[in-house]
């Protein structure tokens, strides 16, 4: 490998960066005597290459491959050596004992054994003090960002530039001592402070949104629906929504999210057909006078008999029927181990409510993936089954009590928000992005886990819905940053994932020069699709994603509602909220506020009817030049003299 490696430095990158990275390339393969790229999120051949010299001369490897990709602005090729870098990165770092040593000053009675023994944790930085892995680390992280920005992908470009200057921004002393590590820090703050003001989409960049890459970018277009009789729903977020039969469903939600308890919240229960969009039908509001906020729970759908299940954390279900349109008894489900091991074998804890799951239903069946307690307010990764037909639940995966056991890494992390789909053969549920809420945590008395800063996970995970078991799936492609409050839906029509929005608690949008301190939270309006390419051996599933360039889009949101019409395979948006502190360039009061907009999302894959004659070009070029904070989406027009909580500054 040395003497490959040497022949490589010999040859010039900007003279001959094919032969170069061939050899780069070489080498690596032959210190991990395995073919590269490998398969898989978790590849055996890299268990065993350690956290020393070995590991940073494979991970320089595949960084100057990019490099090399790079110089020839082929983006397709750097993003492949630099996603199999990263996944070398994490299987090394998870297979790695941590030395005792590093955690001497820990107390044992606040940080468990496991925590000092072992790197198990997604947000923790590199624990080895190596000064050249943290320099490969950071320039790897500092090269995807400038290729992502190539693409136009600010949100992803921005976050990744800056988490290259975070990453080697820590009190370690090893790290403030080394002369190589203060000058890239320098220079990696003055590349991210560049950017500091960008949106995510940008809208001074759209007229460079052009289609570069076909496999890693697709044309789009948002159109705004506008009920032909009567009016928008009022502003809200947190709504439970859901589709049945051609019609979009929306319960309760709030109007703004730091409204306190006494404030009005939304109780009532409305539906709309997607394929006329004529108007909005009030259904009959929510009954059970208990539950005083409707806000952050989801429903599980019965396609087979018609009815839906609201779930708010309890085995009793408030159950509409979808037939007769009208609230039917509560449904009292069942868990076998509660006549076994009494009531605190329930998994999120009897009696407690449980909030920013996510539900998704397949056939007689619901999975209810992640969320948080009051008791778990890091987040949890409970994955429970109700089966519709007998009204069993039965435990898959998760324990809520993560934050007293030692984690696994072969399971998805505790999380709230999650990202979910199921695939249209109902073979594998899917698991991407959400948040480990970790300053809840710390004010939450979970010491081990909690911190100042929330984690926003970077990971795909899928579980076999026949056979059981997770498996961890690769982030291929041009995929959005991380974040969490993501909308998304999986649309069987086209076999595509579709993303729209979110926030990102560490992406930063002020820094100190600006503002006075380093804000890090943004909210992002862009959108990306995936297509899911199975293998035939079902071993590995690939979700190449491709940013959407649409020269209008909705407003910058977290928490929207993304849906597909169960009857035509057309993709709608629903309500969502921001908070104008966290945009850059705003001017905005601070306030939160909510949008009851409706959007349907049009985009040019096989089997969504595109067509380039259907577009407004006219209106979404005056969209364009005016940027979203200039056009009010929540009713449409233009001009500072809208005061429908639409239009931000």
């Amino acid at each position: 490998m040395e003497v490959l490696s040497k022949r490589a430095d010999s040859v010039s990158l900007r003279r001959e960066p094919e032969r170069a990275k061939a050899l780069w390339l070489k080498a690596a393969a032959v210190y991990v005597r395995a073919s590269v790229p490998t398969k898989g999120a978790r590849p055996a051949a890299y268990a065993g290459v350690g956290n020393g010299w070995e590991l940073c001369a494979v991970l320089q490897c595949y960084l100057k491959a990019a490099i090399c990709s790079k110089e020839q602005s082929d983006y397709i090729e750097a993003l492949k050596w630099l996603e199999e870098l990263y996944v070398l990165d994490r299987t090394a770092r998870f297979s790695t004992p941590r030395p005792k040593r590093l955690w001497g000053e820990c107390a044992p009675t606040v940080i468990s054994e496991w925590v000092c023994n072992r790197i198990l944790l997604d947000w923790e930085p590199p624990y080895v003090r190596n000064e050249e892995l943290y320099l490969i680390v950071a320039s790897f992280r500092s090269l995807l960002g400038s290729v992502l920005l190539a693409l136009n992908n600010t949100g992803a470009g921005s976050f990744w530039l800056w988490y290259s200057y975070f990453l080697v921004s820590g009190e370690d002393y090893h790290l403030r001592s080394s002369r190589r590590i203060q000058d890239y820090k320098s220079t990696a703050f003055k590349r991210s402070l560049e950017l500091t003001d960008f949106l995510h989409p940008e809208p001074k960049l759209i007229d460079r949104m052009t289609l570069k890459e076909p496999s890693l970018q697709v044309l789009g277009s948002w159109k705004k629906i506008t009920p032909s009789s009567g009016k928008n729903l009022p502003s809200r977020f947190g709504s439970a929504t859901f589709v049945h039969k051609g019609y979009l469903y929306v319960l309760g939600g709030d109007k703004t999210k730091t409204q306190s308890e006494d404030d009005p919240h939304f109780r009532d229960f409305w539906r709309i057909n997607l394929s006329t969009c004529r108007k909005w039908e009030r259904l009959p509001d929510y009954p059970n006078a208990k539950l005083k906020i409707l806000l952050l729970y989801e429903f599980g759908v019965d396609t087979e008999r018609d009815k839906a299940y609201y779930f708010v954390g309890s085995p009793i279900m408030d159950v509409f029927n979808l037939r007769t349109l009208k609230w039917e008894e509560r449904a009292e489900t069942y868990f076998h181990e509660l006549a076994e091991k009494g009531l605190n074998a329930w998994p999120w804890g009897w009696q407690r409510l449980v909030q920013m799951t996510s539900i998704r239903s397949f056939g007689s069946k619901m999975y209810v993936f992640g969320g948080e307690t009051d008791a778990t307010q890091l987040g949890n990764n409970i994955f429970m089954e109700l089966d519709f037909r007998t009204l069993e639940w039965k435990l898959l995966s998760g324990d809520a009590g993560w934050s007293r056991k030692p984690p696994e890494y072969t399971v998805p992390g505790p999380r709230t928000d999650p990202t979910t789909w199921i695939d249209s053969k109902g073979k594998r549920f899917y698991v991407m992005t959400g948040v480990a809420n970790r300053l809840g945590a710390m004010f939450n008395k979970e010491p081990e886990l909690g911190g100042l800063k929330s984690h926003p996970y970077f990971d795909i995970w899928s579980w076999d819905l026949v056979k059981g078991g997770w498996r961890e799936e690769r982030m291929q492609g041009n995929p959005p940053c991380p974040r969490t409050e993501m909308a998304a839906v999986y649309n069987p029509f086209t076999d595509h994932v579709a993303v729209f929005g979110g926030y990102c608690p560490t992406s930063r949008c002020a820094s100190t020069e600006q503002v006075g301190v380093d804000t890090l939270y943004s909210f992002f309006a862009d959108t990306f699709v995936a297509k899911i390419d199975r293998d035939p051996s079902d071993s590995t599933v690939s979700l190449r994603w491709k940013q959407v360039l649409s020269r209008g889009f909705p407003t910058y949101r977290a928490s929207p509602k993304l849906v597909v019409d169960d009857t035509t395979g057309k993709m709608y948006l629903f309500s969502g909220y921001v908070n104008t502190q966290y945009v850059p360039q705003s001017k905005g009061d601070g306030r939160s506020r909510s949008f009851g907009d409706l959007w349907e999302l049009r985009v040019d894959v096989p089997g969504a009817g595109w067509d380039q004659a259907d577009i407004d070009l006219e209106d979404e070029a005056r969209t364009a030049a005016l940027g979203p904070w200039q056009k009010c989406y929540a009713c449409g027009a233009f001009g500072n003299w809208k005061k429908c909580g639409g239009l931000f500054f």
